[in-house]
């Protein structure tokens, strides 16, 4: 018995504890926005009434009145110049007709949110009354400001504006085409093209870890643990990315292949993170608004405004360019693939590979009434038998076999990708690029020549049973695939 409670507590000793446990309930990130937020709370009280707030900055909720919890939301719901940079108490923006403009109904309720997990964090119960009270407080405030949307005193536009098709395009051409910052530019190409594909926040795409990529049939398949509302992992159904060998320029799987085969020896002992840092958004953010600022005349020209783009409006912007498409995916499909939340429908509908393909082959950019949309990635046939030995591998990728053995089903087809875009890369990459000095590009012409012969794609791939892959496709009227 002494045994067995030694191991317990040694087993104790390196998880984490009960209390530690229960601190997990809200991500880091959510933690620290919240924490922005008190601070704002106490800078508040201390001009109201100093008393409030104790010497180490904490306050005494129990002696906090609901007057005062008025006078603070009153207070934020004023939009003001620069609060990140001079407080709460930063001036208001201009008035427009003598009103002053208000912030946005959710960066109030981010307020409320803010308060009940610092009353937590307190262990200081929120009385029912002013639950009740903001609750009220929250419904008129959204009344009130859509109706000022609708009387012309307010933009009827809040949040990052959803990125246009057109424009996507645009930005993916200029990451491709770049002659400068080579690195930074196939960074930003794959990072916007994960985005758009998978329907993203910026903060999950930057968190994806090797492991977590692999292919089935005909496409790469990438799980996401963590999503806004599914903080718990509920729903880890893998997302479905394709190929689109038509346009190359918004081809996920082509600049995933440039992005790895340019990146270096791996090395032992490396992080298993894809963007090899935990400040991928930041860098992608970065970059997007260098882009944007040097061509707000071509922005400005597709109706797009650069102050309004940032990294949430791939997300928005795939979600509502699928939404408007004619027999396109559903709402439901879309919705699953964002991860939002289906609210009580949630427990009755659930994700389907077929519906999560058609999604992703539709986000890919394929046309949906044509036979492209059925088209296979570039790939091998391995009933042909093998192109590379694992030494041949470590030639044009060093450290192929320290990737995970998840990763490594993929390989074969971003290899077959980069072989079958070759004489495009070649035509169309700038001259200093480094894709043009890779490792793959650099063998002998007889043997680059020879694995290029061996790379099928695209709608006129014979569908004989011998072929190892067919279109995962849903059933379509518009699609006709040909049969040999």
């Amino acid at each position: 018995m002494a045994g067995a409670a030694g191991a317990g507590a040694t087993a104790g000793a390196t998880a984490l504890s009960f209390d530690e446990m229960m601190d997990k309930d809200r991500s880091d990130s959510t933690k620290g926005q919240y924490k922005g937020l008190a601070k704002h709370f106490v800078q508040f009280l201390r001009v109201r009434n100093a008393g409030l707030v104790c010497e180490d900055e904490s306050v005494n909720l129990e002696a906090v009145t609901l007057e005062d919890l008025k006078a603070f939301f009153d207070h934020v719901s004023i939009k003001r110049q620069n609060v990140k940079r001079d407080g709460v108490f930063s001036p208001p923006v201009q008035e427009v007709n003598g009103k002053h403009v208000l912030n946005s109904a959710s960066y109030v309720g981010s307020y409320r949110s803010a308060l009940k997990w610092y009353y937590e964090r307190q262990q200081v119960q929120v009385p029912v009354e002013v639950m009740k009270q903001l609750g009220r407080y929250t419904a008129g405030f959204k009344r009130v400001k859509n109706q000022r949307k609708q009387d012309g005193e307010e933009d009827a536009e809040e949040g990052k504006q959803p990125m246009q098709f057109s424009g996507y395009e645009w930005l993916a051409k200029q990451a491709m085409h770049s002659k400068k910052d080579f690195n930074q530019a196939v960074f930003g190409w794959i990072f916007l093209l994960f985005a758009w594909n998978l329907i993203s926040r910026g903060r999950n795409v930057g968190k994806l870890m090797f492991e977590h990529i692999s292919w089935q049939d005909d496409a790469l398949t990438i799980r996401m643990f963590v999503k806004k509302h599914d903080q718990e992992g509920k729903d880890c159904t893998p997302k479905h990315v394709f190929a689109n060998p038509v346009k190359p320029w918004i081809c996920p799987v082509l600049a995933l292949a440039v992005y790895i085969f340019t990146a270096g020896p791996r090395r032992p002992g490396a992080k298993m993170l894809v963007f090899a840092n935990d400040a991928a958004e930041d860098r992608f953010g970065k970059w997007l608004s260098g882009i944007t600022k040097s061509q707000e005349s071509i922005l400005q020209a597709m109706g797009m405004e650069i102050s309004n783009i940032g990294t949430h409006s791939f997300r928005k912007g795939t979600a509502t360019w699928l939404a408007g498409m004619i027999d396109g995916p559903s709402g439901v499909q879309i919705y699953l693939r964002a991860g939002w939340s289906l609210g009580m429908q949630k427990r009755y509908i659930f994700e389907g590979g077929g519906s999560d393909r058609h999604v992703g082959r539709a986000a890919t950019g394929l046309t949906l009434d044509s036979e492209e949309f059925g088209c296979l990635p570039p790939h091998f046939n391995h009933n042909e038998g093998e192109v590379l030995t694992n030494e041949e591998w470590e030639v044009i990728l060093p450290g192929f076999l320290l990737y995970p053995n998840r990763f490594r089903v993929a390989l074969p087809f971003l290899l077959a990708s980069l072989l079958y875009h070759h004489d495009y890369i070649l035509r169309e990459f700038d001259d200093q690029h480094p894709v043009r000095s890779c490792r793959l590009f650099t063998l002998p012409a007889a043997r680059l020549t020879q694995l290029k012969s061996c790379v099928h794609a695209g709608t006129s791939v014979p569908l004989r049973p011998s072929h190892p892959i067919s279109p995962s496709l849903p059933p379509s009227p518009f699609i006709s695939l040909p049969v040999s």
